[in-house]
């Protein structure tokens, strides 16, 4: 029997997660009629719909209004604690502890994050990535954004000159996570007004990897790859359980980032030492040949023992670590985004054979290659109707 599917947006259209659904509806009796509308007004009659999926944040009245509709409704983003709606989300602890790593790993001395106050995903990934800041004792700051209506007084331009005056101020080099890739690119832009060098002095994180915004500015933005077309495509899912009675576990239901994908704008390892990051660029630079130890010595001219030592003070990790963390990360890049066969992606990274380019990969990602890639590039298919 045709089931009615109502999709809400808000502020934000997001293409991956209506493919998600639109790969789940294309294989069963679904129509769907997607609203977008942003003024937090209650959705009022909904005789004739069977279901809805929440794809974006809504007021709490809206929110409220599906509790008490008696409809079958599962959100796609997340929603308060006393909230009874089931919710399939990405895993915001994890997104936030994802980014305290990567720029941990890039020895910035010092973070900033920026977010939306009282959104609770937005407040999970500081809190995680506060964290795991903490353990590493670098220090944390926030950065606000004034709130801006279309009738506020110097509109966007009030805002980006609050930013770049907070901006200005932070002890520098400062890597900045952000809550998303819009507010990513509203740094960038403070950056490039104050002049800034990105990534030397400031590194700029965001989170979906939404190449409209991250490869379309003058900075190409590095992003945390959040999985919206499988979020959407389980939310899917458990809606359809729910509209025909089936057994669904209820509450939430969380979905793992998929990674970084390093741009230029985190494209930078921060330290003050002028050796070290000759040898950081060195390694950078050719990781891709068998290069070891003796080759980065003889390339900043220092003896084997100081370069080891340098690495080790500076950066926690010796000259073998970060040579396999570079080209693990490459090797990511290559297995996410090309069909480069598996023995190519080796030779292509520095590894001397596929063996051990699948042991190094495993023991660094936690999977083989081939599992990585899978997960990594599998797309839900749309419009394929089961059989």
């Amino acid at each position: 029997m045709l089931k009615h599917v109502l999709v809400l947006f808000s502020q934000r259209y997001n293409y991956r997660t209506h493919t998600g659904i639109a790969a789940y509806a294309g294989r069963t009796m679904w129509h769907v009629t997607t609203l977008i509308r942003g003024d937090g007004r209650p959705l009022g009659d909904l005789s004739g719909v069977d279901g809805v999926l929440i794809a974006d944040h809504f007021s709490d009245e809206v929110i409220a209004g599906l509790e008490s509709s008696g409809l079958p409704v599962v959100s796609l983003t997340r929603l308060g604690l006393e909230s009874s709606i089931l919710a399939v989300v990405g895993d915001d602890a994890g997104i936030g502890t994802l980014a305290a790593r990567h720029f941990s790993e890039r020895a910035f001395p010092r973070c900033a994050y920026v977010g939306i106050p009282g959104r609770p995903a937005s407040d999970l990934r500081r809190a995680f990535f506060e964290q795991v800041l903490a353990e590493q004792a670098i220090p944390l700051s926030d950065l606000s954004l004034a709130p801006v209506t279309a009738d506020s007084p110097g509109g966007w331009r009030r805002e980006a000159e609050q930013l770049m005056a907070q901006v200005a101020v932070l002890p520098k080099p400062c890597g900045i996570f952000c809550f998303n890739d819009i507010l990513a690119v509203t740094v960038v832009d403070a950056c490039l007004g104050l002049g800034l060098r990105v990534p030397d002095e400031v590194a700029i994180l965001g989170v979906d990897d939404d190449p409209l915004f991250c490869e379309t500015v003058a900075i190409p933005l590095s992003s945390i790859r959040h999985d919206h077309q499988r979020i959407a495509l389980l939310g899917a899912e458990r809606l359809d359980a729910l509209m025909h009675r089936r057994p669904d576990a209820g509450g939430l239901h969380l979905v793992p980032p998929q990674g970084v994908t390093v741009r230029q704008s985190t494209d930078h390892v921060a330290v003050a030492d002028p050796i070290l990051a000759q040898a950081l660029k060195f390694i950078a630079n050719e990781h891709t040949r068998d290069i070891g130890l003796e080759d980065v010595a003889r390339a900043v001219g220092r003896s084997r023992r100081f370069v080891q030592y340098l690495f080790r003070d500076q950066l926690g990790r010796t000259v073998t670590d970060e040579t396999t963390r570079v080209r693990v990360e490459h090797a990511k890049t290559l297995l996410a985004r090309t069909p480069t066969p598996f023995p190519a992606v080796a030779l292509a990274c520095g590894f001397a054979s596929l063996a051990y380019f699948n042991r190094v990969f495993k023991a660094s990602v936690g999977c083989l290659p081939r599992q990585f890639r899978q997960e990594r590039r599998a797309e839900p298919e749309v419009g394929r109707k089961a059989r």
